[in-house]
């Protein structure tokens, strides 16, 4: 896997769910505050856990060789 094609995912994800998230966010009038939340709450983790699960592979860390120093690059 290289770092580039690792990195789209999490940059293209919480993209659109953002635009999902905040549709549904303006249109929750028919549920009560219970519903409401309920329904939110699993389109907020999926804003969040591609954000979260990405930052190793943003940083670098994801892709460090025992050796490597942090680098991302192999040793040698």
């Amino acid at each position: 896997m290289e770092r580039r094609l690792v990195l789209t995912s999490p940059v293209a994800c919480p993209d659109s769910s953002v635009a999902r998230l905040l549709f549904h966010a303006r249109h929750l009038e028919p549920l009560s505050a219970g519903g409401a939340a309920g329904f939110m709450a699993p389109l907020g983790t999926a804003v969040l856990l591609p954000t979260v699960l990405g930052w190793p592979a943003a940083d670098g860390t994801a892709f460090a060789e025992p050796g490597s120093a942090g680098t991302g690059r192999r040793p040698g």
